[in-house]
């Protein structure tokens, strides 16, 4: 099977279980804020598979991460199968630890450097969405970021996502 196939069958699995097993009621309907559920994490996903820069391995690892993490912490899904891998679960269970513990250097200090990396998509995603808020909020929400930013931009600096993180920065 292709590596693209089995993405796409992922991204299937993603909109199916964020409709059916979601842990806020308000999103069983499959929607939030009239979005389909799942696009979060497929926006994210997206966004490490087109890191040419990166080995297409860990891409593709990465974006399962990305997809494999929201399900855990949004559904009451069981894991599925495409998380069973050990390096995907390994990754997977150190962004859990980091969205418990404030985003801060010191956390970052106990993650492998694969999960700070891919834990960065996330804080830009969230800074991504936390644009419609109030300016305060995005502040905060970019503070918490930067250390991130710099150790990413400092290791892999041909990386897409630090201009669109550039681009969210508040002025």
């Amino acid at each position: 099977m292709s590596d693209a196939f089995a993405i796409s069958e992922i991204i299937s699995d993603i909109f199916r279980l964020h409709s059916e097993l979601s842990k806020k009621a308000e999103e069983i309907s499959g929607k939030i804020d009239g979005c389909m559920s799942g696009i979060y994490p497929i926006l994210l996903a997206m966004l490490f598979l087109h890191e040419k820069s990166l080995s297409k391995d860990f891409r593709i690892c990465g974006a399962k991460v990305l997809l494999g993490h929201d399900l855990i912490k949004n559904t009451t899904v069981k894991i599925p199968e495409w998380c069973l891998d050990s390096t995907v679960d390994s990754l997977i269970q150190e962004l859990i630890f980091a969205d418990e513990q404030a985003p801060s250097t010191k956390i970052m200090s106990l993650m492998s450097p694969e999960a700070v990396l891919i834990n960065f998509y996330e804080l830009v995603g969230r800074l991504i969405y936390d644009n419609k808020t109030n300016l305060a909020c995005v502040e905060d929400r970019w503070e918490a970021t930067e250390a991130h930013f710099w150790w990413v931009a400092h290791r892999h600096p041909k990386l897409k996502i630090l201009k669109v993180s550039r681009g969210l920065i508040p002025i």
